[in-house]
């Protein structure tokens, strides 16, 4: 049995359901004690289908998945044993309280004391709302209820499933700072979302799939780094930049909204120097810093801009 020094590790795991649909295909990854590791795809992309075979539900045709050193496939219980696990939003006794759903999934889990439910509603924000019943929840409280049941077993690892579906705003800020607090716990994160500004803020490491496929996987802020030879700019009179722009050798516009240049030759300094010259009014010039947004759409087909082509 090869060991694990990651807390999940994916290797090569395939999934291919009826009619011959090719939901997973050769997805491998390693995911360290103490990330907050994002997993991104366009709806379709068989991240579900993963998360499925990574939580022991359904089973790869192909592939391993090890969890704190432990094969998934040899020993579910054992590999399973510290996983917590949110998937497809919660699902409670509308009728009972928060406690006294959570006492019901303790029992459930086996060797759960009474202590470890007043201190996992603590962790999610709801001791104040414990005894309230959970048809009178938000569903942001129902959200984090969702991830306290989670916690329950005291896991090394958490998997969040679109954890901010149906969220207004103030809900996604509350799971935003919950995620963060977490990985504070030493609890590994494992979270799969389609608000890509919110996976930017908390993750340090993401995994991008597309039909199936590993399509770039990395630490956030290599994966984002700076593009050397784009610069964004702003004027009051754009237009006039833009031509301004368009008559120099050297330089492409690639964005007009916002603007943004490529520079084939000369140093940024220069160049911001010759357009001043020329009669450009500019308000601001930096070089320019995709978001995990442009990243992702680049990285799917989504077809956004085509920045990255320069």
């Amino acid at each position: 049995m090869i060991m694990s020094k990651g807390m999940l590790r994916i290797t090569n795991l395939h999934k291919t359901f009826k009619g011959n649909i090719k939901a997973v295909q050769g997805i491998s990854v390693e995911v360290e004690k103490g990330d907050v590791f994002g997993f991104l795809g366009p709806n379709g992309a068989g991240k579900s289908t993963t998360i499925r075979m990574v939580l022991g539900l359904i089973k790869p045709d192909e592939g391993e998945v090890f969890i704190d050193g432990v094969d998934l496939s040899s020993n579910k219980l054992k590999a399973l044993e510290r996983v917590g696990a949110l998937v497809e939003g919660p699902a409670f006794y509308n009728y009972l309280s928060a406690y006294e759903n959570l006492e019901i999934f303790a029992t459930y889990s086996g060797g759960v004391p009474k202590g470890r439910i007043e201190e996992v509603l603590n962790m999610v924000g709801l001791s104040g709302q414990s005894t309230k019943k959970v048809t009178n929840y938000s569903m942001g409280m129902k959200q984090r209820l969702g991830i306290a049941q989670a916690l329950l077993n005291k896991p090394k690892l958490i998997i969040l499933d679109e954890p901010t579906n149906g969220l207004d705003p103030y809900g996604v800020q509350e799971m935003r700072d919950l995620v963060k607090s977490l990985s504070k716990e030493n609890i590994t994160v494992f979270i799969s979302s389609h608000i890509l500004s919110e996976i930017e803020q908390i993750c340090n490491k993401v995994l991008i799939i597309n039909k199936g496929k590993t399509v770039a996987k990395g630490l956030v802020n290599e994966l984002l780094n700076p593009q050397k030879n784009i610069y964004e700019l702003s004027s009051p009179y754009p237009d006039k930049l833009i031509k301004i722009i368009t008559r120099k050798r050297e330089l492409a516009v690639v964005s007009t909204e916002p603007i943004r240049l490529a520079i084939s030759s000369g140093k940024p300094e220069e160049i911001l120097e010759s357009l001043i010259k020329e009669g450009a009014v500019i308000r601001s010039y930096f070089p320019y810093k995709p978001s995990l947004e442009d990243f992702f759409f680049k990285m799917t087909g989504g077809g956004k801009d085509d920045l990255y082509e320069n």
